[in-house]
């Protein structure tokens, strides 16, 4: 089943160098080690994305720096990172936000620019593209997620593609637990034996045939939640500025010459009791509704990663400010017009969500 999986993706993302994992966390830690990162070194990563990478470089004896991300996709803006690299910088984490890509061509220059490593956490974004490229395929590293809390899933798993030949042979070694297993299965030694540092990465096959099961209809997953994104970003693009729909700040929006993979959409509210009082809303309506992951620098671990240069004017309490509506594969037409109407209706009433009667 693992095999099976990693021939679709493959075939589907155009390479070869692609070796399934237990997790996208696995997948980044990996990446951080095949870097070279050594102790002290830096790691550029948005404040605004999962602990995962920042765990990931702080268990390679790295530095976490923090950069900030543009408002209108919330991806890393490549305005900023140019600003927090030093002497130190050995790479940089992008995260593909809610399936939308990153400028990729932006951050790759000033990548190229400063020799950095470039790692895509890719854990929203499967088959997303930019500019024709899929996300993954266009940084040094490609991380992808199939946690149960994706679009394609196997309950937990993962996937790392290595896009730079400098770190093939060395990404298939750390795989196999640091030995030489490739290449005793590939009858070039008669033998295998202990390398190298390395990890045991590899999923279980039972996750792995859930996966395949996923992948196989992944298209038909994919397209029906770009759908339900389009007609989410029609209907509420229009809405922020109106007078009738002051608390509503912005949206998710698609990157112009880009395709997303519709995996979440969500609105941004002017103020945290406004996403508050709209999600108990929607919920005594039976709509399931969310907010998203705190800033890293607002926790209470990140805190001791801020620095002077950092500024976050767009990540101030954005993971209470914004909401997630509902984006799944099953949703209904009349489903997603029932949300879109109550929405509005909170919107667009004239004491908020005082009265939360369905």
């Amino acid at each position: 089943m693992t095999a099976r999986c990693r021939a679709w993706l493959s075939e589907r993302l155009s390479t070869d160098n692609i070796l399934m994992m237990s997790s996208c966390t696995q997948a980044l830690e990996a990446s951080i080690q095949l870097a070279g990162l050594c102790p002290g070194e830096e790691v550029i990563i948005p404040s605004f994305s999962h602990p995962s990478a920042a765990n990931a470089v702080l268990l390679a004896k790295g530095t976490v720096v923090f950069t900030e991300v543009e408002p209108v996709h919330l991806t890393l803006d490549p305005l900023s990172l140019e600003r927090h690299i030093t002497s130190r910088t050995r790479a940089v984490i992008v995260v593909h936000y809610g399936g939308i890509s990153c400028d990729m061509d932006s951050i790759m220059a000033i990548a190229r620019r400063h020799d950095l490593v470039v790692i895509e956490d890719c854990a929203q974004s499967f088959l997303s593209q930019y500019k024709q490229q899929m996300t993954g395929t266009i940084g040094h590293f490609g991380c992808f997620s199939f946690h149960g809390t994706k679009d394609v899933v196997a309950g937990e798993g993962g996937a790392l593609l290595v896009n730079d030949d400098r770190f093939v042979q060395t990404a298939r070694t750390y795989h196999q637990k640091g030995t030489n297993r490739n290449a005793f299965e590939n009858g070039t030694v008669n033998y295998y034996e202990w390398v190298s540092a390395g990890s045991s990465c590899s999923p279980g096959e039972l996750s792995m045939a859930l996966l395949l099961a996923q992948l196989e209809t992944s298209e038909e997953i994919l397209n029906r939640h770009c759908q339900l994104f389009d007609r989410y970003f029609r209907h509420f693009s229009d809405l922020p500025g109106n007078p009738m729909t002051s608390r509503l700040l912005g949206c998710s929006s698609p990157r112009p010459g880009c395709s997303g993979n519709g995996h979440l959409f969500y609105l941004l509210l002017q103020q945290a009791e406004d996403a508050e009082n709209l999600i108990s809303f929607l919920s005594v309506r039976h709509i399931d509704a969310r907010n998203h992951f705190v800033p890293l620098h607002e926790s209470l671990f990140g805190q001791q990663f801020i620095r002077q240069e950092n500024q976050f004017s767009t990540e101030l309490n954005i993971g209470q400010r914004l909401v997630r509506l509902p984006v799944f594969s099953d949703m209904t037409d009349s489903e997603q017009s029932y949300v879109i109407d109550t929405v509005d209706q909170f919107l667009c009433q004239s004491n908020g969500a005082q009265e939360h009667k369905p």
